[in-house]
C-alpha cells in the first residue's frame, strides 16, 4: 500500500492549525501487502527520516478507517511539524506533509483595534516597525491576522494573499438582537477566524510597514433593518507579526496601543448594496506616507467572547473570467451582458473628468428595452450597485469588500466618461471541481452545468446560501436539499464541515435550531433546522468522517427533544417558535402540502436519523474500547453522552410518532397521505410506516397520479429529493426521466428555454408560486431568485442513476454502487469523481443489443452492480456471472480496481 495526497484537518499543509488533536487522512493506492498503516509526527523531515518521533499512533487498517486523531502530547503553537504514513514496522510509504499548529486563546500578544469613530469610510489600520541588522538575517516571519468583517493586509504596501472575503462568516460575538422577524436563539457559541501568512519575504532589515484594509463584511451588516439589527459593531483588526532571525532571536509586532488608522478611498461598502470609492483618495499602507492630522490613533477594544480559530478551509477565490458576451447602449448608458449569471466582482478601467460620477448596477435579467432588470435579486428595495468618483485620468476598479449575484451590469457614464477595460470575475469559496457528469441528454448536461455555477454562486465564506444577491444567507433548508449534488459536483469536505460547525454554534440552548447558520434570521420551519441530522449524517456517508456526528450528536438529541414540545399531544407538529413555520417549499403553481404533514415527517425523520447515528457511534465506542483499529490514542470523545442508551427513548417515540403520522394522514381507502397533495406520496413512502404489500399499492397510486398529470413535476424542494429516491430504488427510473426531460412549463426544460444559465428558486420565471399558511390562508408568491441551488438536488440522480455512479455509501461503507439506467431513451453517460479513497468512474454505451459499462472502484473499497432485472449474459471482466435477484433488481459485486460488464439487453 502506498499513501498519496495527505490532508490535515481534511485540507493540504494548513498552516497554523487551532485543533489541539488534529484530524489526518490520505488515499490509498494498492501494489503492496496488507493495509495496515501507522501515523507518524515529527518536527521535521529530518528528524522524520532518522526515526525522531513526536508522536507514533496504533496500528490502523485502511479497510476500516483512511482517518486518525493525533494522541500524543500537546502540540506547541506557533510551531510546524510534518507528518507521514507508515506500515505496521514504521517504514515510510508516503512523503511528508506540513502543518502548522497556530496561536491559541492565551498565546495572543495583539490586542483587537477599531477607529474612534465610526465614520462609514472603510478604515486602514496601521503599524510601522524597524527590524535591526546586526549581521543576523530574517528566518522566518508568520503574520496571524483578521479583520470583521472583512480584510485585506499589507506588508511594505504589497498584499500578502490573493485571497478574497476573508475571514470566512461565523457568528462572531456578541450583538443585539431585537426586533427579529423570527426568534433569536440564546446561548450560542461565537466564533471568529484569522488567517496565517508566511510573508519573511515581504520583509526587511530596517524600517518596514504593516496595514490592515478593513470592510464592513457581515459584521457591520447595517442593511435590512425589516428583519431586524444584525450589527456586532464597527469594523475591527487584529494583527501579530512573529519574526524569527537567524541568531536564533525573535521579534514580535502587534496590533494595539502603537497602531493608528486613516481613511481609504472606499467611502461606502455593504453587503447588499455595494461600493462607493473616490479616486481622488489615495490608498496608502505605510504610515511615513500620511501628513499631521491624516491618521488618528487606534482604539484598544477588550478580548472578543467566543473562540478565535484558525480559518483552515479555503477562502473565496476568483477565478473565471467573462468578458462582455454584449453590449448594448443607449445614450448614456450601456449594458454589459457577461452570458453567465454568477456571484462576481466588477474589474473596470475607466477614463472621464475629475469628480464625475460613473455608476454600475447589477442585475440577474434585462428589461425590454435592454436596461438592468434588478426585481429578482433586489424586490425593488436593496439594488445592487457601485458608484466611482474619477480622478480625471485612468481609473481602475475592482469591488473590494462586496461581491454581487448577476448576468448584466448597467453602466451610467457622464459626459466625456470611457470604459477602457471590462470584465466580471467569478467569486466563490474555494470548493475544487472534482466531479464530472455527462450523457447522451444534452438537457441533463444543460442543468447540472448550470447546477455547478448556481452550488458555486452560492458558496462565500464556506456557507452555502440561499441566493447570491437579495439574502444571502445560509438557509439549512436550501443547503441540506441539495447537499448530495454539491458533494457528487465538488470536494465539500473543508467547506461543508465548517458548515455543519456554524449549525452547531447557532443552536439555542432550548434546543431550537434556527433556520440559518450563521444565524441571520429567516422564515423557515423544522424542514430546516432538521439539518442538523440530515446534513452530517449525509456528509458521513460520503466522506466516512465520523466527527461531526460526535460532535453534533447532543445538539441532534436537544434538536429531536425540542421537536417533541411543539406538537399537538398527538405528535403532529402543529407550531414552532415566533417565526415564519413552513411544511414543503415552492411546488410549482400552488404550495398546498399541509404544513402540519411536511412538518411531522421532518420530526419522525429526525428520530430515524439520530436512532442512526446512536448505532454508530455506539459501534464506533465499542471499537476504541477494546483496541481495535489502533489504540484509543488517537481518537476524539465521541459525545458527551453514551449514544445506545439513548436507543429504547428514540425507538418508543419514533413509533408514537409514525403511528399517529398514519392515524392522521394515511388512507387505506385511497392509499393517499395527505389526501394527495403534491408529494405527500414520497414523504409517507419514504419514512417505511407501510407494510410492503400497501407500500406498493401507495406507489402504483402515486405513479398512476403522475401520469394522469402529464408527468409534469410539482415536487418542491424538500419533496424532490425525496421523489428521486423513492421512484429510483423502486426501479422507475423510466418515471424520473419523463419527469424531469419534460418540455414546457413546470420543469427543469422551460428554465433552459427560457435561456436560464443557473437554476432558478422555483420553476416560475418571474413571481413564485402562490402558498397557504397553517390554517388555509392564502399569500401571494413573490418575485423569485434566477440562481437558488436548492433544486439542484436532481443532480445527485444524473450521478447515480443516469451515470450508476452511487457514492451515498462509499464513506460510512466504501461501497460504489454501479447502477446505471440503461433501455431508455439515453444511449450513453459517464460520471467520474475524486472520492476520499481515490478517482471513482462508470462510463456505459448501448449500442444495438448489448450494453458495456465500464467502471473503476478505489482501493479497499468494493463494487456493487444494480441492473434493472431483465438484461442477459452478464459478462463481468471476460468471465460469464450469474446475478442473483433481490427485488426489481439483478446484483453482482466486483472488487476494487478496473472492471469491464456486458449485458444483453
Amino acid at each position: 500500500m502506498k499513501a498519496l495526497r495527505l490532508k490535515t484537518e481534511r485540507v493540504a499543509e494548513p498552516a497554523a492549525l487551532t485543533e489541539r488533536s488534529p484530524l489526518f487522512s490520505f488515499e490509498a493506492e494498492g501494489g503492496g501487502a496488507g493495509t495496515a498503516y501507522k501515523i507518524a509526527v515529527a518536527p521535521d523531515a529530518a528528524a522524520l527520516s532518522r526515526g525522531e518521533r513526536v508522536w507514533e499512533s496504533g496500528v490502523y487498517d485502511y479497510r476500516e478507517t483512511a482517518y486518525a486523531r493525533y494522541g500524543g502530547k500537546p502540540l506547541a503553537p506557533d510551531t510546524e511539524y510534518v507528518w507521514a504514513v507508515t506500515d505496521a514496522e514504521g517504514k515510510l510509504i508516503s512523503e511528508p506533509a506540513r502543518f502548522g499548529i497556530g496561536l491559541f486563546r492565551g498565546d495572543w500578544r495583539a490586542r483587537w483595534v477599531t477607529r474612534e469613530r465610526e465614520s462609514g469610510v472603510a478604515p486602514i489600520f496601521l503599524r510601522n516597525f524597524a527590524l535591526a541588522g546586526g549581521g543576523k538575517e530574517i528566518a522566518g516571519a508568520k503574520l496571524y491576522v483578521t479583520g470583521l468583517g472583512y480584510f485585506k493586509a499589507y506588508c511594505n504596501g504589497e498584499s500578502v494573499s490573493e485571497d478574497e472575503f476573508v475571514p470566512q462568516v461565523s457568528d462572531y460575538g456578541a450583538r443585539p438582537l431585537d426586533g427579529l422577524f423570527e426568534t433569536a436563539p440564546i446561548g450560542t457559541k461565537k466564533t471568529a477566524y484569522y488567517r496565517c501568512y508566511d510573508i519573511k519575504n515581504l520583509l526587511r532589515l530596517g524600517d518596514n510597514a504593516l496595514a490592515v484594509w478593513v470592510g464592513n463584511g457581515w459584521y457591520n451588516n447595517r442593511e435590512k433593518p425589516n428583519e431586524g439589527n444584525f450589527c456586532y459593531g464597527g469594523p475591527k483588526a487584529l494583527f501579530e507579526l512573529r519574526i524569527r532571525f537567524s541568531d536564533g532571536s525573535a521579534q514580535t509586532v502587534c496590533s494595539g496601543e502603537d497602531t493608528r488608522a486613516a481613511d481609504s478611498n472606499l467611502l461606502k461598502n455593504t453587503l447588499y448594496t455595494g461600493e462607493v470609492v473616490d479616486f481622488n483618495v489615495r490608498n496608502r499602507f505605510d504610515l511615513r506616507e500620511y501628513g499631521d492630522g491624516e491618521t488618528a490613533p487606534a482604539r484598544v477594544l477588550p478580548d472578543a467572547e467566543g473562540e478565535l480559530l484558525y480559518q483552515k478551509e479555503a477562502p473565496d477565490v476568483a477565478g473565471e473570467r467573462f468578458a462582455p458576451a454584449a453590449v448594448l447602449r443607449d445614450g448614456d448608458t450601456a449594458l454589459y451582458d457577461f452570458g453567465q449569471n454568477h456571484s462576481g466582482v466588477l474589474r473596470v478601467k475607466v477614463r472621464g473628468a475629475k469628480n464625475a460620477r460613473v455608476k454600475f448596477v447589477y442585475a440577474e435579467n434585462k428589461t425590454a428595452d435592454n436596461r438592468a432588470d434588478v426585481w429578482s435579486s433586489s424586490w425593488g428595495g436593496h439594488v445592487q450597485a457601485d458608484e466611482l468618483i474619477l480622478s480625471g485620468g485612468a481609473d481602475e476598479y475592482r469591488s473590494v469588500f462586496t461581491v454581487h449575484g448577476y448576468r448584466y451590469c448597467e453602466a451610467a457614464l457622464p459626459d466625456g466618461a470611457e470604459i477602457l477595460e471590462i470584465e466580471s470575475l467569478f467569486v466563490h469559496s474555494g470548493a475544487a471541481g472534482d466531479g464530472a457528469f455527462e450523457c447522451g441528454e444534452l438537457l441533463f448536461n444543460r442543468i447540472n452545468r448550470n447546477y455547478r455555477y448556481t452550488c458555486l454562486s452560492n458558496f462565500h465564506g464556506n456557507v452555502p446560501t440561499d441566493c447570491p444577491h437579495r439574502e444571502r444567507r445560509g438557509f439549512l433548508g436550501d443547503g441540506h436539499a441539495h447537499f448530495s449534488a454539491a458533494m457528487y459536483n465538488f470536494d465539500m469536505r473543508g467547506g461543508f464541515c465548517k458548515w455543519l460547525k456554524d449549525m452547531r454554534d447557532a443552536q439555542s440552548e432550548t434546543g431550537y435550531m434556527p433556520h440559518t447558520a450563521p444565524f441571520a434570521a429567516g422564515g423557515g420551519g423544522p424542514g430546516f433546522g432538521s439539518a442538523c441530522l440530515i446534513a452530517p449524517l449525509k456528509y458521513y456517508r460520503f466522506y466516512g468522517d465520523v466527527s461531526p456526528l460526535a460532535e453534533g450528536f447532543c445538539g441532534m438529541l436537544n434538536w429531536v427533544k425540542y421537536l417533541n414540545t411543539r406538537h399537538d399531544g398527538d405528535y403532529i407538529v402543529v407550531r414552532e417558535e415566533k417565526g415564519w413555520c413552513i411544511g414543503e417549499w415552492f411546488n410549482p403553481t400552488l404550495i398546498d402540502l399541509d404544513i402540519p404533514f411536511a412538518n411531522t415527517y421532518f420530526f419522525a425523520l429526525c428520530v430515524k436519523l439520530a436512532t442512526e447515528v446512536a448505532g454508530i457511534l455506539g459501534e464506533y465506542e465499542r471499537k476504541s474500547a477494546a483496541g481495535a483499529d489502533g489504540a484509543r490514542d488517537g481518537r476524539p470523545p465521541v459525545a458527551e453522552v453514551s449514544p445506545e442508551r439513548e436507543l429504547p427513548w428514540l425507538s418508543a417515540l419514533y413509533r408514537r410518532i409514525t403511528d399517529a403520522f398514519l392515524k392522521r394522514y394515511y388512507d387505506y381507502g385511497t392509499h393517499l397521505f395527505c389526501g394527495g397533495g403534491k408529494g405527500a406520496a414520497f414523504f409517507g413512502l419514504d419514512l417505511g410506516v407501510l407494510d410492503e404489500a400497501e407500500a406498493r399499492e401507495c406507489l402504483e397510486t402515486e405513479l398512476a397520479r403522475i401520469a394522469e398529470r402529464d408527468y409534469r413535476i410539482e415536487t418542491g424542494i424538500f419533496g424532490t429529493p425525496l421523489m428521486l429516491k423513492i421512484l429510483s430504488d423502486a426501479g422507475r427510473d423510466d418515471v424520473l426521466y419523463r419527469i424531469l426531460s419534460r418540455k414546457g412549463y413546470p420543469g427543469y426544460a422551460y428554465m433552459i428555454e427560457r435561456g436560464a444559465t443557473t437554476l432558478w428558486e422555483g420553476f416560475e420565471e418571474r413571481v413564485g408560486p402562490d402558498y397557504l399558511l397553517r390554517g388555509g390562508t392564502p399569500q401571494t408568491g413573490y418575485g423569485v431568485s434566477h440562481s437558488h441551488p436548492m433544486l439542484g438536488s436532481v443532480c445527485a440522480w444524473f450521478y447515480a442513476s443516469i451515470a450508476g455512479l452511487g457514492l451515498d455509501r462509499i464513506g460510512s461503507d466504501r461501497v460504489v454502487t454501479v447502477a446505471p439506467w440503461i433501455g431508455g431513451e439515453i444511449e450513453r453517460a459517464r460520471a467520474e469523481k475524486h472520492t476520499v479513497y481515490g478517482p471513482a468512474r462508470v462510463a456505459w454505451e448501448r449500442k444495438g443489443h448489448t450494453a458495456k459499462i465500464s467502471f473503476a472502484v478505489p482501493f479497499s473499497c468494493r463494487g456493487e452492480i444494480r441492473l434493472k432485472s431483465g438484461f442477459r449474459d452478464w459478462v463481468l471482466d471476460g468471465v460469464p456471472v450469474r446475478p442473483e435477484t433481490r427485488g426489481a433488481f439483478d446484483t453482482a459485486a466486483a472488487g476494487s480496481g478496473g472492471h469491464t460488464l456486458t449485458v444483453g439487453l
